[in-house]
C-alpha cells in the first residue's frame, strides 16, 4: 500500500509516495506538461504520467492538495491548468479502480495536529524530513497530504 499526495501549482503538480509506514519514497517527483503545448495535450500528459506512477507504485489512495485560500484567489484563466491537470490524476485514480480524494489544508492541518498559524509548508519539517530535490513549498506539501490521508 502507498499513497500518494499531490500538491498543484499553476502549471505543474509537485508529488510524494508515501508508504503505509510513513516513509516518503523515491518516484517520480512532479508532472510537468510543456506549458506551450495545448491544453488537451497537457492533459493528456498527466493523464498518461499519472497512470503509470500509480500502478508502478502499487498507490492505494490519491489525496489532493487544495490551494491556498486567502486574500489572493487566483482568476479561472490562472486556474484552469492546475485544475486541468488535478482531474487528469483523479480520473487516473478511477481508470485504476482505487479513491481520490481534495483535502484542504486546514484538514490537513488536523489531521497531523500542526499549528493553525504559520505557512503549511513551514510546519512539514515537524512531520518529514526533507526529500530534496523540490522539497519546500512543492513536494513537502504533496508528502503532508498523503500523511495526513494516511491517519484518516
Amino acid at each position: 500500500m502507498a499513497l500518494l499526495g499531490v500538491n498543484g501549482t499553476t502549471n505543474e503538480l509537485w508529488l510524494a509516495v508515501v508508504s503505509e509506514d510513513g516513509d516518503v519514497l523515491d518516484a517520480q517527483l512532479r508532472i510537468v506538461p510543456a506549458p506551450d503545448s495545448p491544453l488537451a495535450t497537457q492533459i493528456r500528459t498527466a493523464l498518461d504520467e499519472a497512470e503509470r506512477l500509480i500502478s508502478t507504485n502499487g498507490i492505494t489512495v490519491v489525496t489532493i492538495l487544495e490551494p491556498e485560500t486567502g486574500r489572493f484567489q487566483p482568476s479561472y484563466f490562472q486556474s484552469v491548468v492546475r485544475i486541468s491537470l488535478e482531474s487528469a490524476v483523479v480520473l487516473a485514480a478511477d481508470r485504476a479502480g482505487i479513491p481520490s480524494v481534495r483535502r484542504s489544508r486546514k484538514w490537513v492541518r488536523s489531521a497531523l495536529g500542526l499549528p493553525k498559524i504559520g505557512a503549511l509548508s513551514g510546519h512539514a519539517g515537524d512531520i518529514v524530513d526533507a526529500h530534496p530535490p523540490h522539497w519546500k513549498g512543492k513536494r513537502d506539501l504533496a508528502a503532508l497530504a498523503a500523511l495526513a490521508e494516511r491517519l484518516s
